[in-house]
């Protein structure tokens, strides 16, 4: 069976490449085609030629259409988690096996029997897989961007602009322009969003700019002293203090992170907190 998968100091005494590594937190697979027993990457091109061939050679019950024009047609059609499952049996059927199946994002899919295909829930539903079960950034990102050029509805933009300043503010991706840009755009629409104020500051920070990543950080504290926001951007100052050998401004914001985070069952991030906390306390120093 082949499986395609379409799926310086603060003032700026410490140099940009190094402050990249100081931060924990950067806000609040790409798919791949499977043979039996191996894993195979296919190029935009390779996976274009598998589908030709697919939709050449089978003609089950189904319609789905693609925006590449291909049209295929499955057996069985099964959706889970944004993505569409494609069973061809071809010359197995009638028998308890199946030839071929492919998996494919629903974003990429124009219509399905006849049906289209609800873009914005399908960027939306994405967007949240990618981002959180595969921590595939750049494809979220592509995703969130695409749920904007739809005009979503305030709830939906709002979430859209937080997921893609956090896309934007990871190393995989690392586009700290685009995540000021957009988070900026979104601010004035959402002024009291601790996230995009975090987001903001994040990216500052990506950039070299200090001063207002300290600004945005702090209008994160005011706004929302006790949120997960507040726990990150207060692991990050942490982490930062440390790498500048200040220790106890290190040890105050690295104290408050950990009381927020252990607040909100986040034990990835306190994972990365405890080790530098450690290093800091009194007991340490002595």
């Amino acid at each position: 069976m082949k499986r395609i998968d379409g799926r310086n100091s603060l003032n700026g005494t410490v140099g940009f490449v190094t402050l990249l590594v100081l931060l924990f937190f950067y806000a609040s697979t790409p798919l791949i085609a499977q043979k039996v027993g191996e894993i195979w990457s296919p190029s935009e091109q390779e996976e274009l030629k598998v589908l030709q061939e697919i939709a050449h050679k089978y003609s089950g019950a189904n319609r789905v259409e693609l925006f590449s024009n291909i049209v295929l047609k499955p057996d069985i059609v099964v959706y889970r988690n944004g993505f569409v499952m494609m069973i061809f049996k071809g010359a197995a059927k009638g028998k308890n096996e199946f030839e071929e199946s492919v998996i494919y994002p629903l974003n990429r899919i124009r219509k399905i029997n006849g049906q289209e295909v609800d873009q914005l829930s399908a960027n939306y539903t994405l967007g949240m897989v990618y981002l959180y079960k595969h921590k595939d950034y750049r494809r979220a990102a592509e995703c969130y961007e695409k749920i904007l050029e739809l005009n979503p509805p305030k709830t939906i933009a709002r979430i859209a602009y937080e997921n893609l300043g956090f896309c934007y503010n990871q190393h995989s991706v690392q586009n700290f322009e685009r995540s000021i840009e957009l988070t900026q755009q979104a601010i004035k629409i959402f002024p009291d969003d601790e996230k995009l104020w975090f987001n903001l500051g994040t990216a500052y920070f990506g950039k070299g700019n200090m001063e207002e990543m300290l600004q945005c950080y702090d209008k994160v504290f005011k706004m929302a002293e006790d949120s997960l926001s507040a726990g990150l951007a207060h692991g990050n100052l942490g982490s930062i203090y440390y790498h500048l050998g200040e220790m106890e401004k290190a040890r105050i914001h690295l104290e408050k992170a950990k009381e927020i985070l252990e607040k909100g069952n986040k034990e990835e991030a306190l994972k990365k907190i405890l080790p530098l906390l450690q290093k800091v306390s009194p007991s340490q120093q002595k």
